[in-house]
């Protein structure tokens, strides 16, 4: 009996066979986007999870005004331990970047030496047995007195020596910055981090440092965890501690203190936003979700179309004496055939796009084996609820009589409505995700215009900065800036301590000037060293006032936002500064001229993008130089090539040298725009592909169905433009009512979502005309090749056919 129902199975795909190609091919690609989007979210999720015991591990909060910042006293569990009988266990650790990162030297066959970019986390003697992790190989009492005692994960040991045998074998941390060299040997191996975590990043541990800088930073700041005993009260211990004030060793007052609370690691740790939420897991999920319905809304038009569209073979086996469960098995045998084949194509796309997709996800990799088992979680669900609708359908089918099943009429009706309204819900998503491209095209724009000062494109891609930091490079400035001054391909140099796109900044206590009140001296300063040709390079004039020229140290322009803050006229007046680690007294600038603002606090976008800033004579001798270059249009194709090869003269090749055009900088302050710009637009391709197929088969069907009603149409007298009307409007009703839903939801996500910038694109009624034209002459040139095609056909040959 089951080789009949998959006979007759058989033969409907290739009677629909045009059909079946749409569903299928939309279905699995539908469900590609959803796995890759919702891994995402699953990921998130799931982080941490992997970690033992971590429904016992805590992290430490400080109550900060309103709200809780991470705590990062040092020794806190000495402090608490024993005060506090629940609290079982506690570990600190430090990650300062770049100095946990190690340029890992090690020596390969034939004298050659692989280098290997790894990170490694510094902890104390605890870390191992409070996350439980095994030492696989090395001497655990060892551990707790060697200097510098490195423990590398199984994983890293066969990376940097091809062996899991590496206790005792060495690699040098090649650190050009610092023109230092220090040999690190491997005390133990232990089993890898545990994955979907944030330990997964670090290929190691190295415990009892000797590095002076990291040891001054632990008795500043550190990560500290604790481990709570089974059964302890987190409320009860939370009330308690917020009783307790603790001494705080980092405030400049000798009595303050400070009150903590403690926070499940779960709770306390995203794996891409820093611990700050979901939103971004969650938009992609929506993102895949919508794509996925479209497909869906496709496959379910197509299978219950079909379904019912055999009405009348149904009423001839009722009066053959078949059943309701016979019907059943049959359409559930087909769907299920129909959705097993999309899912084969969609397995088959993520085995061939996942290395794709990871080659262009730098902070994120796809695991191919847990995206398998979501796609198979995501089949299983598909096959219930397509034996839902298989039930839904025979339900129908089995109360309707058999003269009503031979005739099929309300059948017919009442499918095309559910056709209908899953078309126009497909040209709703499609408007939303055209609108969403666009308003996040604008918005990018917009920032990016005002991150580099207004320049045109030409301007962005010539304007290169080559950063010539770090001890090796900062002994070759004289040589190298020679080079670029004799070079005639390049127009202009300016020097600065930091690049175009950004200023250091000053907290309380390390600027003033004369009568600067207490609230004032509270806010956040900014100051960048620069040379005279700042502005020019940058293609901008003073709004009052002058530029300092070369000779003069002694003088200095602030830009608009700091002028409006003084109350006198700020020209003429003397701004002292004094920098940390650089003098412990103020050292006074004549302000000469007041600038535009421009952008210097992009690391803050969405919150305070220009800050008060004063701009100061940048100093040959000073610790960080980057060298703004304006080469000439014919040069940028291939000055950062010889660049990167000239600053590879005097480090190690295998250390990245940084030579970014303005355009490439300007970008990865709007890397989140970009990426959400990029997602929206490949899934609106997606989404608009998917709908056309959907309403093209549509067409086709019902055009198929009302053959012999355009024949005698066409016999009466009816023009094609009459035919053409007729078999449209439905169409353009669902365009108008879709568009009637889909632009106020797209202006009230628009607007919502621009609240999160200072600087807000304008929603105008025009990017609203264009995405309607444009979805109409798309929807209109599907449905009328279709259209055309059926009211051409000869009506003689219509009416014969059933």
């Amino acid at each position: 009996m089951f080789k009949h129902y998959l006979t007759i199975a058989y033969r409907n795909l290739l009677r629909y066979k045009f059909q079946s190609a749409i569903s299928i091919i939309g279905l699995s690609i539908g469900f590609a986007c959803f796995a890759f989007c919702s891994y995402l979210f699953r990921f998130e999720l799931d982080y941490d999870k992997n970690i033992r015991e971590v429904d016992r591990i805590y992290r430490a909060y400080e109550k900060e005004g309103q709200g809780f910042t991470v705590c990062r006293l040092p020794g806190l569990y000495t402090l608490l331990s024993d005060k506090f009988t629940d609290i079982e266990d506690g570990t600190s650790t430090i990650d300062v970047r770049p100095y946990n990162e190690k340029l890992c030297e090690v020596p390969a066959d034939g004298g050659k030496m692989n280098y290997f970019k790894e990170v490694f986390l510094y902890t104390d003697n605890h870390f191992l047995d409070f996350f439980r992790l095994s030492l696989l190989s090395g001497n655990p009492d060892e551990l707790s007195n060697l200097p510098d005692a490195v423990v590398i994960s199984r994983k890293a040991a066969l990376k940097l020596f091809g062996t899991v045998d590496a206790v005792g074998r060495t690699f040098t941390d090649v650190n050009d910055f610092h023109n230092t060299r220090e040999v690190f040997t491997v005390r133990g191996v232990m089993e890898d981090f545990p994955t979907q975590s944030h330990l997964e990043q670090y290929s190691g541990i190295i415990l009892n440092t000797s590095n002076s800088f990291i040891r001054e930073l632990w008795k500043e700041i550190s990560n500290n965890y604790f481990k709570l005993r089974k059964g302890a009260d987190l409320d009860k211990l939370n009330r308690s501690l917020a009783d307790f004030p603790l001494p705080n060793p980092l405030s400049s007052n000798q009595n303050a203190t400070m009150y903590i609370q403690l926070k499940s690691l779960l709770k306390s740790n995203t794996s891409s936003t820093n611990g700050q939420s979901l939103s971004m897991p969650l938009l992609f999920l929506i993102i895949g979700l919508l794509v996925l319905l479209t497909a869906l809304f496709n496959y379910v038009i197509f299978i219950f179309g079909q379904m019912l569209n055999r009405s009348k073979e149904c009423g001839i086996r009722k009066v053959n004496g078949c059943g309701k469960s016979s019907f059943f098995i049959l359409f559930f045998t087909e769907a299920c055939i129909t959705f097993l084949i999309a899912g084969f194509f969609c397995i088959i796309f993520l085995e061939l796009f996942t290395p794709v997709i990871n080659d262009f996800a730098h902070n994120f990799h796809f695991d191919k084996q847990y995206m398998l088992v979501l796609m198979l979680q995501y089949l299983a669900g598909g096959i219930v609820g397509i034996a839902l609708l298989c039930w839904i359908v025979t339900h129908r089918l089995n109360r309707l009589s058999i003269i009503q099943s031979l005739y099929k009429a309300p059948v017919i009706r009442k499918k095309g409505i559910v056709r209908e309204v899953l078309i126009c819900i497909q040209i709703i998503i499609c408007f939303l995700f055209l609108g969403s491209s666009w308003f996040l095209l604008q918005q990018s724009k917009l920032i990016e215009t005002e991150l580099t000062a207004g320049l045109d494109e030409n301007d962005k891609t010539c304007l290169y900065t080559v950063s010539l930091n770090g001890d090796k490079l900062e002994a070759a400035r004289p040589e190298i800036l020679h080079k670029l001054k004799e070079n005639p391909r390049i127009e202009s140099i300016s020097l600065n301590g930091m690049s175009l796109l950004g200023a250091w900044q000053l907290g309380k206590g390390y600027f003033t000037w004369e009568g600067i009140t207490e609230s004032e001296e509270s806010q956040l300063m900014g100051f960048l060293y620069t040379d005279a040709n700042y502005l020019n390079i940058l293609k901008r004039g003073m709004e009052r006032g002058r530029f300092f020229t070369s000779d003069e140290k002694d003088k200095a322009v602030i830009n608009r936002k700091l002028a409006q803050q003084l109350k006198n006229d700020p020209i003429g007046m003397q701004i002292g500064i004094k920098q940390r680690g650089q003098s412990e007294t103020m050292t006074y600038y004549e302000v000469v001229g007041i600038m535009p603002d421009i952008i210097n606090s992009p690391n803050r976008w969405g919150y305070q993008t220009v800050i008060p800033c004063i701009y100061l004579p940048y100093e040959e001798n000073y610790m960080n130089m980057e060298c703004v270059v304006k080469v000439r249009p014919e040069y940028r194709k291939t000055f950062r090539k010889e660049m990167e090869a000239e600053l590879h003269k005097y480090v190690n090749q295998a250390t990245k040298v940084y030579v970014n055009n303005l355009k490439e900088s300007s970008s990865f302050y709007i890397e989140r725009e970009q990426y959400l710009y990029k997602m929206t637009s490949l899934f609106s391709v997606i989404c608009i592909l998917i709908s056309l197929l959907g309403i093209y088969a549509s067409i086709r069907l019902s055009t198929e169905q009302r053959k012999k009603e355009i024949a005698i149409r066409k016999i009466n007298g009816a023009t094609q433009g009459a035919i053409l009307y007729i078999l449209s409007r439905k169409n353009i009703i669902q365009l108008l009512l879709s568009a009637a839903i889909a632009f106020p939801l797209l202006i009230i996500i628009t607007h919502t979502w621009i609240q999160n910038y200072p600087l807000r694109i304008t929603i105008g009624i025009i990017p609203f005309l264009l995405l309607f034209l444009l979805m109409a002459a798309i929807i209109a040139f599907t449905v009328i090749w279709q259209i055309t095609r059926i009211a051409r056909t000869n009506p003689a040959e219509a009416i014969k056919t059933e």
